[in-house]
């Protein structure tokens, strides 16, 4: 009996470290002039640059596959790339949002009276987005202009939109919140679970892991467990986060750097 939880014990100890181990894997470091970079699904990667008004795209091996001029100056863009064939793209305080193909072709611009500069935006389906407008969160048809649900933020006082992101994976939306932590809920906008964390600066996430940038690190942060590993420790000052299904991009000082 004592020889059986022995290997039971050994065998739960090898299956508790596979499973929840984590590791990155560099794939790519290069310098790049940015000011945002995004990961769509497919792993193709995009980069804004404000000095010249360029949106660029390129492929996981960093190929220039297409390019645009944006009309706009800005002080602060924002960019959904979650659907790789209408992609989002939006000036907080503007009330506008312009949507855009695969190939970067301009689809059209949409007004959207909410889109205040506290306002964050990511794609639901396609034709329901996502709007956090510093107060509360809530899912709108932006053909129809119609909220179908709408929940507060669950904070004890309203956050600006830059300190927020939202993301929506697979069943859930996750709101996440610089120095606060990362709430998740279901597609009805019911809370699910929530996780605190007051180092937190951003995080994104995929099927391996919701990934946190804090202190200048790179964390990996299990859902089932709670267990979080430090995954990566930045020599320069990460400025960007951005996940596809199996990779992880970052902007770390002038270097773009791809992880899987």
């Amino acid at each position: 009996m004592t020889r059986f939880f022995l290997i039971l014990n050994l065998l739960w100890i090898a299956v508790f470290t596979s499973a929840y181990s984590q590791t990155l894997k560099l794939l790519l470091d290069t310098a790049i002039q940015a000011d945002l970079i995004q990961l769509d699904p497919l792993g193709n990667i995009y980069v804004l640059r404000q000095s010249d008004k360029t949106l660029l795209k390129y492929d996981v091996n960093f190929k220039l596959l297409h390019q645009t001029t944006l009309q706009n100056n800005w002080n602060e863009v924002a960019l959904d790339v979650s659907d790789p064939f209408k992609l989002i793209l939006y000036y907080p305080g503007d009330f506008q949002m312009s949507l855009f193909d695969a190939q970067l072709h301009l689809i059209q611009t949409l007004y959207e009276p909410e889109l205040s500069e506290n306002t964050r935006i990511c794609h639901f389906d396609s034709e329901r987005l996502i709007l956090y407008d510093g107060n509360k969160l809530y899912i709108k048809n932006y053909h129809t202009q119609q909220i179908e649900n709408s929940i507060y933020s669950g904070l004890n006082l309203p956050v600006k939109g830059r300190d927020v992101s939202i993301l929506k994976f697979q069943d859930k939306i996750y709101f996440i919140c610089r120095y606060v932590g990362i709430q998740s809920f279901t597609t009805q906008l019911f809370e699910h679970d929530h996780w605190k964390d007051p180092d937190l600066e951003t995080a994104s996430l995929n099927s391996k892991s919701i990934y946190k940038i804090k202190n200048n690190k790179i964390f990996g942060f299990s859902q089932k467990t709670g267990i979080e590993t430090e995954l990566y420790s930045g020599i320069n000052r990460i400025r960007q986060l951005s996940t596809s299904h199996d990779k992880v991009a970052i902007l770390e000082g002038g270097r773009l750097k791809l992880f899987n």
